[in-house]
Parts: C-alpha cells; sequence; structure tokens
C-alpha cells in the first residue's frame, strides 16, 4: 500500500506522485531564472520546505519566492551541466539552492507523524466522502461548483485545518520528536 504525502492543503497518493508532479509541473514547466508564479505551486513548494529536516536552514527569515536555476549555479558537485533544480530567494536576499526530493523522500519527524495520522484517519475520510455522494453529484463546500462524481472529490480539513489539527495533537503528547511511527 502506498503511503500519501500530506501537507497542509495538499495530499498526494505516494511519493512518486508528488516528485511526478512538481518535477513535470514545477521543474519543467518554467524556465530557467524564471520565477515560480502560479499560486498553487508556490503553496505547494512552501508546503515541501516545511517537510524537510533543513527547512529552516533553507527557509533563512523567510521566502521570498522559488525560482528554477541550473543546479550547477551552487555548490553541488558531480551534477550534470544541464541539471536543473528549485532554488529558493530569501528575504535576506541570499539565493539557495533546495532538494524537492530530498524534502519528499526524507521528511522531518512531523511529516512522518502527519503521514501516519493521515493514513489513521483514512477510512473515516473516505466513508465521509462516500456518504456525501451517496444521494449524486455534490456541491462543494469551499467553491460551489458541483463534482460530478467522488474519484474527483477530496476531503479537505478546513475550520481547523490539518496542519492546525495535527500541530494540536503533537503538542499534547509533547512534541513531534515525541511521537513514534513505523
Amino acid at each position: 500500500m502506498a503511503i500519501p504525502v500530506v501537507l497542509d492543503t495538499f495530499i498526494f497518493p505516494s511519493k512518486s506522485a508528488v516528485l511526478k508532479f512538481v518535477k513535470e509541473e514545477i521543474l519543467w514547466g518554467y524556465n530557467l531564472s524564471e520565477q515560480v508564479t502560479d499560486v498553487d505551486h508556490d503553496r505547494l513548494l512552501r508546503e515541501l520546505v516545511q517537510r524537510g529536516d533543513a527547512s529552516g536552514e533553507k527557509r533563512g527569515g523567510g521566502i521570498e519566492y522559488f525560482f528554477i536555476q541550473s543546479t550547477s549555479a551552487g555548490d553541488r558537485a558531480f551534477v550534470r551541466a544541464d541539471a536543473r533544480g528549485i532554488w529558493i530567494k530569501r528575504v535576506d536576499d541570499r539565493e539557495v539552492d533546495w532538494s524537492y526530493v530530498t524534502a519528499i523522500n526524507a521528511p522531518s519527524p512531523a511529516a512522518e507523524v502527519k503521514d501516519a495520522m493521515r493514513v489513521a484517519v483514512e477510512t473515516r475520510r473516505q466513508a465521509f466522502r462516500d456518504a456525501e455522494f451517496a444521494a449524486g453529484p455534490v456541491t462543494c463546500h469551499r467553491t460551489g461548483t458541483t463534482i460530478e462524481d467522488r474519484s474527483s472529490a477530496d476531503v479537505v480539513y478546513e475550520n481547523p485545518s490539518w496542519g492546525e489539527l495535527t500541530e494540536s495533537f503533537a503538542v499534547s503528547q509533547g512534541g513531534w520528536n515525541a511521537i513514534g511511527t513505523h
């Protein structure tokens, strides 16, 4: 069974699904030196940065924006001359390269706990979704658009958000590092 990648506002069915999306839609969806301007792409990258263990180091005092750049422009040795990466332009004017692959494949303790929590509630989320569609198409509670079939729908925690729910739980347990996952 694939373990979903759970971010605050995005859910992917597996690591390979989010890796593919970022590579195809963001890494190769922008030109070299181009700023990531799509609001959803920017939000996804910000959530992925938080997922990685080196998130504080990469964010510094804050992220101004993301952009696509050649990885050879950084301090990486042994990369192909044509390899590209996602870079962070920080508010302190520093530009740092960042590995979305590492953030996805080697998540922080918080990300691992959030993934485990999502697996634990997935059956209930699906049951809620199925009950909503029992009488036919559903009107999205957030956008007001009609969703024709349940395979196109997802249940998103809104108030409180998934991030708020999981953070509150972690605090009640003594922090992310106090919660074991396997």
